[in-house]
């Protein structure tokens, strides 16, 4: 596959990479992809067949004082670089939020790809204005969603688990949220879902998170305790912590469309966590 990985310094950038060798790389210093004609001649320079977008402004909180660098990398680059693709005869892959959801308080069962989306923040419907931009520029365009990023597991300076650790080293007693629902995903198994599905020419939206369900707390605590810190985390309510912009209570995936490829499931949370665990304690 003639591949071409845009955000390359990403978590999942980086995982697509790895994955990818043959693929041409940009990350954020070598190409803006808010600049179309930029983007435009990157992509003419290259014989693409397939173009991984794994731009994200996630910048959730600013975003909401801010709506318009979200809606410039998450929603307008987007719409070019599908038009661009389109132009180029090559397919778009994607990757959304689990934060286009979150709109109903009472929900506890998993999304699927054919509900409505409903976001509750700008950063959530600045990723939904993404998503039907691309398909109304290229109707063949792969969207896949996913939630909670585990990794990549060959280094330490992105993500979740390893500033929460950080601040734990620092002597910081870290609260997090322990009411927020996701169901985490290892980047390693999100690049295998989305090569598979573009290697499979699958279109339209797919769900790609893990299988199980936790909180951002549970998640935390896991990978406290596997390092012996477990005494410096501490759970609160999102109340508490007093964020500029809602986040949904439940977002959780389905990814029965997903599986019903044939693909195997993405590791459970905990299993991706012991693995994170065993290499950065090296």
């Amino acid at each position: 596959m003639k591949a071409v990985v845009l955000g390359a310094l990403g978590q999942l950038g980086e995982e697509l990479v790895r994955q990818l060798p043959d693929a041409v790389a940009f990350d954020r210093r070598t190409l803006d992809v808010t600049d179309a004609a930029k983007v435009r001649a990157a992509l003419v320079g290259v014989e693409a067949e397939v173009v991984f977008n794994a731009t994200s402004n996630n910048r959730v909180d600013a975003a909401q004082g801010d709506p318009a660098p979200a809606f410039a990398v998450n929603a307008l680059a987007v719409r070019e670089l599908a038009v661009v693709c389109r132009e180029r005869g090559c397919r778009l892959v994607h990757f959304s939020t689990n934060y286009v959801f979150g709109r109903d308080p009472s929900r506890r069962r998993p999304y699927r790809e054919d509900e409505a989306v409903g976001p509750i923040n700008v950063y959530g419907a600045s990723k939904a204005a993404g998503e039907e931009l691309a398909v109304v520029e290229l109707p063949g365009a792969l969207i896949v969603r996913t939630a909670a990023l585990i990794g990549p597991a060959t280094t330490s300076r992105n993500g979740f688990l390893r500033n929460m650790m950080a601040k734990a080293e620092a002597g910081e007693i870290v609260r997090i949220v322990n009411d927020q629902t996701i169901a985490p995903t290892r980047t390693a198994d999100l690049a295998t879902a989305a090569i598979r599905l573009a290697e499979a020419g699958a279109s339209g939206v797919y769900h790609v998170n893990g299988p199980e369900a936790t909180t951002w707390y549970e998640l935390a605590r896991c990978y406290f305790e596997l390092a012996g810190l477990g005494d410096r985390v501490k759970p609160v309510r999102t109340a508490e912590i007093g964020a500029a912009a809602r986040r949904p209570e439940y977002s959780v995936l389905g990814i029965d469309k997903y599986l019903s490829h044939g693909f195997a499931a993405p590791l459970d949370w905990r299993a991706a966590v012991a693995e994170y665990h065993r290499i950065h304690s090296k």
